[in-house]
């Protein structure tokens, strides 16, 4: 029936033992509380009556309890909405929500709020749409002549009081294809705590394959966070969130988990949309977080975001990971839209922080920004390697007369290779960049820019060991209609870059105005003032006259030598190659090789000498009377009495080393 299994308001409804599945079904509590066990065989239970309430009672199990698997799918609801909003547990091994079921304690009256709680040993699964009545076609969802159903768990207060907190403790969380995960206020009152402990890994991914349908004012926007302005395309992405409408602040969103994957157009959120603050939004993850992709449109990017549309400030953004990576669109955002102020982003990634790629006007993006009056956030980073590249982008912006924010970065290492830093205004007060690095590396029309409009450029101050910009890198704080900004770079070494005037294609350092040279800014360079000739010996200033040293020549065959030894150098004539020579080292002891060379000598007769013809390089001529040339050396006993040959008989040259 429509009613389903119902019990009065305040009073307890429990299903326990065994599977439990509640397919198409309804299960309800006014103002009271659910509870689900699905307790394996042999498996004990404990009734613990509430003390504020004898109608009512919870159930708790001894920490070894085994557990199956609790479905609710096919439109199923479990519901304990009213004053107060009432409590639900579910307790399992996997728990799933699909097919457009829904597990929510709304509160509709004054009282606080109650709980929803969610333990599984193994899986939690938010995912999918309800089946529709009726053709699924675009003039229909336009009409607005159904409303399709989103999985969903939520904790919404719709009035004066505080909206319930939501809890999930599990080894792995999915929210998918559509599916709502919520603690949100559509009312005056504060929202409710969203919190997530998955200790192995969460992925938000996916989007539901609807054509279209019309926008439902807070309903269908709370958990995308579009407010009034929202008009649907054809999806709506999965969404983890913490939203408000009205004057209510928004409710904590703490998550905790080993992996976090938001993919595919998924989304966390925060996001106030009236006149009440954003909640906080922290990300504790024990090995890494990955931001990527965007829906199958490639309109929205997958994201974790918080973000204001009214008046109210948003919250803040903190994500605490060993690895922060954002790929093909995937971005962390503090945004305001219109008079209230954007957050800061933090990140805290002990390795390495990673933006990489873009998807269409999507970027892979750190940052704050504000697209209405309200002022910007900043972006800190503190991290062991930063890379940006291939249109990834961390940025703070003001809009109209909005401040921007400032960027601070510190890490061991800063690469951007076509990657962007940026702290850009319109007429708002001027954003900062400060990045504190070992090495910092601008390769392939990279920027670090603090440009502003009518306001004047922000300021640049890095500090670092090596600064290198190389292929149309730029570091600039420029200004078009006011003055230009500061540049101050202390470096051990700066390479590739230098100051200059104006833009060039070669890798700049500006802070020029479009008004005029009067209106630049400053850039300073400190660099260390290192003496190139501090430790050097002064050489004596005349050459070594070789002259009186080796006699120039020596005579042929007469027992004089010039001998060079070594390894390696000349090849002996221009056109052979230098070969290398092995060297033979000679392992033998000193005993052994005298005993083999006696008895060499003992054996083997000593050849007679034979006379040798040497081969000496000519160095002079002489004219024969038959008018013939003849070659000769000067050390020849033949040659001419006018070149007299040198006394070194039984004399000898050596050299020896490398040549």
């Amino acid at each position: 029936t429509p009613v389903g299994l119902q019990v009065q308001p305040g009073n307890t409804l429990a299903l326990v033992g065994g599977d439990i599945t509640v397919p198409g079904g309804k299960l309800s509590a006014f103002g009271g509380r659910i509870e689900l066990g699905a307790v394996a065989a042999n498996g004990r239970v404990t009734i613990d009556p509430l003390p504020d309430n004898p109608s009512a009672f919870r159930l708790s199990y001894p920490p070894e309890q085994t557990f199956q698997d609790i479905l609710v799918s096919e439109l199923g609801a479990i519901d304990t909405s009213g004053d107060g909003g009432g409590s639900i547990q579910l307790q399992g091994r996997n728990v799933r929500i699909i097919g457009g079921s829904f597990v929510e304690a709304n509160n509709f009256g004054v009282k606080p709020g109650g709980t929803l709680e969610i333990r599984a040993s193994e899986w939690v699964e938010v995912s999918g749409t309800g089946p529709l009545d009726g053709p699924l076609d675009a003039p229909t969802a336009i009409a607005g002549a159904f409303t399709p159903q989103f999985s969903s768990l939520s904790t919404n207060t719709f009035g004066l009081g505080k909206g319930g907190d939501l809890r999930i403790d599990t080894r792995h969380l999915i929210v998918r294809d559509g599916g709502e995960v919520e603690a949100g206020s559509l009312g005056p009152g504060l929202g409710g705590l969203l919190s997530i402990r998955a200790s192995e890994s969460m992925e938000v991914s996916g989007q539901a394959p609807l054509l279209g349908f019309a926008p439902r004012l807070g309903q269908a926007s709370l958990g995308l966070g579009f407010g009034e302005s929202f008009l649907a395309e054809a999806f709506t992405v999965s969404t983890v969130s913490s939203a408000n409408g009205n004057s209510g602040n928004a409710g904590d969103v703490e998550i905790e988990t080993g992996q976090l994957r938001v993919r595919n157009g998924g989304v966390i959120t925060s996001l106030p949309a009236g006149s009440g603050h954003g909640g906080q939004l922290t990300v504790r993850v024990s090995e890494g977080v990955e931001v990527r992709g965007t829906t199958a449109s490639g309109e929205f990017a997958s994201s974790i975001t918080a973000g204001t549309f009214g008046s109210g400030n948003s919250g803040n953004v903190t994500v605490i990971a060993p690895k922060v990576t954002l790929r093909e669109g995937g971005a962390i955002v503090s945004t305001s839209f219109n008079l209230g102020n954007a957050g800061t982003v933090t990140i805290l990634a002990s390795e390495s922080v990673e933006l990489a790629g873009r998807v269409g006007r999507n970027a892979s993006t750190l940052e704050a920004r504000t697209l209405g009056r309200g002022d910007a956030g900043s972006v800190n980073v503190t991290t062991g390697n930063l890379s940006v590249r291939d249109g990834g982008r961390i940025n703070v912006s003001g809009s109209q007369t909005a401040q921007a924010g400032n960027v601070n970065i510190g890490a061991r290492s800063i690469e951007l290779d076509r990657g962007t830093l940026s702290a850009t205004t319109t007429a708002g007060d001027r954003g900062n960049i400060t990045l504190e690095t070992g090495n910092l590396q601008l390769r392939h029309n990279s920027q670090i820019t603090t440009n502003a409009g009518s306001a004047n450029g922000g300021n640049i101050n890095i500090d670092t060991d090596t600064l290198v910009a190389l292929e149309n890198s730029d570091i600039t704080a420029n200004a078009r209609q006011g003055r230009g900004g500061q540049v101050l770079i202390a470096a051990q070494g700066i390479f590739g870059t230098a100051f200059r005037d104006q833009l060039t294609p070669e890798s700049d350092i500006t802070a020029t105005s479009d008004l005029g040279t009067e209106f630049s800014g400053t850039v300073t360079l400190t660099t260390p003032d290192v003496d190139a000739t501090a430790g050097l010996v002064e050489l004596q200033g005349e050459t070594t006259d070789r002259t009186d040293r080796i006699v120039s020549t020596c005579g042929a065959a007469e027992g004089s030598s010039f001998t060079i030894t070594g390894r390696g150098g000349l090849p002996e004539n221009p056109i052979e190659t230098l070969n290398s020579q092995i060297v033979w080292e000679d392992l033998r002891t000193l005993i052994d090789y005298r005993e083999e060379t006696q008895e060499i000598v003992q054996t083997l007769p000593l050849p007679a000498p034979e006379p040798r013809r040497e081969l000496v390089e000519a160095t002079g001529w002489i004219v024969r009377e038959d008018g013939t040339v003849e070659l000769i050396a000067s050390g020849d006993r033949s040659s001419s009495d006018w070149q007299p040959t040198p006394d070194c008989q039984d004399g000898a040259v050596h050299a020896e080393g490398d040549r």
